[in-house]
């Protein structure tokens, strides 16, 4: 059982990193065609998700390496689903 949540952490893991590639991508191709001040509030938008998934993935292998491989998947996929959510409501509008 140890084994399956060490493996589904990782998978946490490798997708937060996914999803922050891809929104990073986003973000740089909305800001083509921008106002300074767009490009300014995209520039912290993915600064933000950055920093949030490093923080997010530093906590979750901390947790995978002191025996917590469940809290560390829960942890792992937070920054995705938080940047889906954010994709999803700026599609919207």
């Amino acid at each position: 059982m140890n084994l399956l949540l060490t493996i589904t952490a990782i998978a946490s893991m490798l997708g937060t990193v996914i999803a922050t590639l891809v929104m990073l991508v986003f973000c740089l191709a909305a800001g083509a065609n921008a106002t300074a001040e767009s490009i300014h509030r995209l520039k912290m938008i993915m600064l933000g998700c950055t920093l949030g998934s490093v923080l997010c993935l530093g906590v979750a292998i901390w947790m995978v390496t002191h025996q917590r491989p469940g809290t560390s998947a829960i942890v792992a996929i937070l920054p995705a689903i938080v940047m889906g959510a954010t994709f999803l409501i700026k599609l919207m509008s």
